[in-house]
């Protein structure tokens, strides 16, 4: 018995008998050779939302990955910024597929949001697109511990915190 996802949606090789106990089991389901690198996927990630996230969305280089992410087979596409208005923008551009989070991700508690409405709906993150960023051009003597702190936390700590969340 194999079942299988095409671009087209499910295919299920069984008959219905097999299926009766894929859909009722949670055990781990063998595919085809070549759809997936492991050869297994638990069934319940076949029912799973897929999205992508996309931090720093709403400026420059962002837009462009909502665009091309827009051809993807997604049920949604989380843009994530600290601008609420920008966001809605993207919303109004390219429509329901966009599902706008105004989060800062400097802060703890906004990652820790994220990821409870990751865990809170059946989700399956397809792409993670890091592309939030600040960079401040001056000697390092002229920074602050905090402007220092917010460029770490931004560029390096949020990413390694969404990776962590996403998979």
């Amino acid at each position: 018995m194999n079942f299988a996802i095409s671009r087209n949606g499910p295919k299920l090789y069984a008959n219905l008998a097999a299926m009766a106990v894929i859909m009722f089991t949670s055990r781990l389901i063998p595919l085809p050779e070549g759809l997936n690198r492991g050869g297994f996927k638990p069934y319940k990630e076949f029912l799973m939302k897929k999205i992508a996230i996309i931090t720093g969305a709403s400026g420059g280089i962002g837009q462009i990955f909502v665009r091309e992410l827009m051809k993807e087979e997604l049920d949604e596409i989380w843009v994530i910024g600290r601008n609420q208005g920008r966001l809605l923008v993207l919303k109004e551009e390219f429509g329901e597929k966009i599902v706008p989070i105004c989060k800062d991700l400097t802060e703890d508690a906004d990652i820790l949001s994220i990821s409870d409405l990751l865990r809170e709906q059946a989700i399956s993150v397809l792409w993670l697109v890091n592309n939030a960023g600040t960079a401040k051009m001056a000697p390092s003597a002229e920074l602050s511990i905090s402007e220092i702190n917010q460029t770490i936390d931004l560029n390096c700590k949020a990413p390694a915190e969404l990776i962590n969340i996403c998979i």
